[in-house]
């Protein structure tokens, strides 16, 4: 959201009414308001002389709220269920809609996200356990500003790790 301090310097004023739109107003003299949506906001202020004529005056202000656009994929997993970095995710803001296609080292395709809260698991798309390595992904995402973005990058998915057993290692090492 974007926050606004709107300070009034104004004399012979008894009443202020601003209205910030989608039924929201304020009767302080400097208010704040939250735009939470991009775009375009109107923002109408009437004020009143109070007596002995109430005369009213009106003034408008355009506030253009601009989102902050990130696409930011991880670039090491380790889907093991542990809680921590289990899955592949591309984190967004001002992003509305989001494909990811995912391919390994021979360019077979994967998996896909095909949207903004989806993640990869580090399955196949027929369910099998992906092995450990390097794969590619293409993101082709959409703005709440309509604008296209499009990133390209690769991720490690690691299943595998170091385990001595049993510990202290005697007849065989599992690693």
């Amino acid at each position: 959201p974007l926050e606004v301090y709107f300070d009034l310097n104004s004399i012979d004023v008894d009443t202020y009414l601003w209205n910030f739109g989608e039924g929201e107003s304020s009767i302080e003299e400097n208010p704040t308001h939250y735009f939470n949506g991009y775009g375009e906001h109107q923002v109408v202020l009437t004020v009143n002389s109070g007596e002995p004529f109430y005369c009213l005056e009106y003034d408008t202000a355009i506030i253009f709220v601009e989102e902050n656009i990130i696409i930011e994929a991880n670039s090491v997993f380790r889907p093991n269920n542990d809680g921590l970095n289990d899955y592949f995710e591309v984190r967004t803001n001002g992003i509305k809609d989001l494909f990811v296609s995912i391919y390994d080292r021979q360019g077979k395709k994967i998996n896909e996200i095909i949207s903004v809260d989806d993640k990869w698991d580090g399955k196949t798309k027929s369910g099998d356990n992906a092995p450990d390595g390097i794969y590619f992904y293409y993101i082709d995402a959409t703005g709440f500003n309509t604008l296209k973005y499009h990133k390209e990058g690769s991720v490690m998915l690691l299943r595998a790790y170091a385990e001595v057993n049993p510990n202290p290692a005697r007849s065989s090492l599992k690693i």
